[in-house]
């Protein structure tokens, strides 16, 4: 029995040694760095070693901070009152571009830049691999938590999200003042940990690789990543960045949804035979956008009042049909584009809408800087175009089609600008017409000089359309 009692011991004592040791080694390596009121949180971060762990005591912090160190985890006291408050300055408040790191318990706020151009101002930006954002605050900013194509291996959990929300593989960055495009988002930048999220106090879905499902929950933000046969339906969407995202998704259906207060778009990427319909999208900064790479989508009899911008059609994105939808006050209801050379949106048919009392009704337009930036191809017919500013702007953007269209009562029923020719005919132009109808412009010559040009519908419609 003795010697059982010894042996015991030794194996106690042995563990109890090298216990101590190993905290002793740990602390060795990782120093505690404290942030008090009136400091600096991003002088702590230059300070800091990988494995540090730096500690923000409760506070109210104005600054934009830069996590550019491997290996760092940084908390906050507690996250109703540790503070990060940029006070809307330009520039995000958190930059994470170091892999594994840890970022928690904070508040971040008022990443809202009182500029429309800076329209991707953050909270939280992520470009690394190997972060989790945790049991944060994130509120009042232009968009929330934004984690771009380079990023991977997120956790994203126990965060609540007021008037914001989280952007997963976003593929255009801002740096040095410029923007910069990637041409893909790899499923690795997609594909993450996201549980345990609110926004506006409703739940924050993500949905990666779910098929034949209908959503009809009370969510406040909706993200599909390689889903088929969605239905998401009957939602009440507010103060929110982006409502629905669709990532790779197919045969998927949006529809009967409220959207209103939106600083991003109900959007999709990638995404191919999906129908957007009888939504209806108020005071929103943007609507509803087809983003790089979606071909064949419907987007039908949506109503879009008092916004930005209503429906954009971007990078690389063809085949899609935007019909039966009213736009009324908005600053631009459409706009046909692309952001990245030799990868032209074309071959969209836009018909049978409703533009009144907007600005812009429809933009086409290209990259000025660029000529490899452009559209072309698209078709715009049977459509009212009612009591706007301009009804149709076109700059730089060739051989589109534009038939059958009523302009009633427009400032400027069409222009266009740095293009030589598209095509028009029989189109109403607000009175009965025997001869032909110009539209004024100027093309450009050697891609620098502006001369003077027209465009002429040889054919105007003596009487108005009955358009649905």
């Amino acid at each position: 029995m003795r010697k059982k009692s010894l042996l015991t011991i030794c194996i106690l004592l042995t563990t109890l040694f090298i216990g101590l040791f190993s905290i002793q080694a740990s602390t060795a390596e990782s120093t505690i760095i404290y942030v008090h009121p009136g400091e600096s949180i991003q002088e702590a971060i230059n300070s800091a070693n990988a494995g540090d762990i730096i500690f923000v005591y409760n506070g109210t912090y104005h600054e934009n901070i830069v996590i550019n160190k491997k290996g760092l985890l940084l908390r906050g006291e507690n996250k109703y009152s540790t503070i990060i408050d940029i006070q809307n300055s330009i520039g995000d408040a958190i930059r994470i571009s170091a892999a594994d790191i840890t970022f928690q318990g904070f508040t971040i706020t008022n990443a809202r830049y009182n500029d429309e151009f800076i329209w991707n101002q953050s909270g939280i930006v992520i470009s690394s691999s190997n972060v989790t954002i945790k049991d944060n605050i994130i509120s009042n900013n232009r968009w929330g938590l934004v984690s771009y194509v380079t990023a991977s291996d997120l956790t994203i959990c126990n965060n609540m999200f007021f008037y914001d929300g989280f952007f997963p593989g976003c593929y255009i960055t801002w740096f040095n003042g410029s923007f910069y495009y990637a041409d893909n988002i790899p499923m690795k930048s997609l594909l993450l940990n996201v549980y345990n999220n609110t926004v506006n106090g409703k739940p924050l879905n993500y949905y990666p690789n779910i098929h034949n499902t209908v959503v009809n929950a009370d969510a406040g933000q909706v993200i599909l990543v390689n889903c088929t046969n969605i239905t998401v339906k009957n939602l009440s969407l507010l103060n929110i960045d982006f409502s629905v995202m669709l990532y790779y998704c197919s045969n998927c259906i949006v529809e009967n949804n409220t959207i209103i207060n939106a600083d991003g778009e109900l959007i999709l990427f990638f995404s191919e035979n999906n129908t957007i319909q009888n939504n209806t999208i108020f005071n929103a900064f943007h609507c509803i956008c087809l983003d790089i790479g979606s071909k064949n989508n419907n987007v039908l009899n949506n109503k879009i009042y008092e916004s930005l911008q209503g429906i954009t059609i971007l990078t690389s994105c063809t085949g899609n049909r935007v019909y039966g939808n009213e736009f009324n006050k908005n600053k631009c209801s459409m706009v046909i584009t692309s952001y990245m050379p030799n990868l032209p949106s074309h071959d969209n048919v836009v018909y049978e809408n409703t533009f009144s009392k907007n600005i812009y009704g429809i933009l086409l337009i290209f990259n000025d800087k660029n000529p490899l930036i452009y559209t072309y191809n698209n078709t715009i017919k049977n459509n009212n175009f009612l009591k706007n500013i301009i009804g149709i702007f076109i700059n730089g953007s060739e051989e589109n089609s534009f038939l059958y269209n009523n302009f009633k009562g427009n400032f400027l029923s069409a222009v266009f600008f740095g293009c030589s020719q598209n095509f028009w005919d029989r189109n109403f132009w607000d009175r009965y017409r025997i001869s032909p109808k110009i539209i004024p412009g100027y093309k450009l010559v050697n891609n620098k000089t502006r001369i003077p040009w027209v465009n002429v519908d040889w054919h105007p419609a003596r009487e108005p359309y009955d358009i649905p």
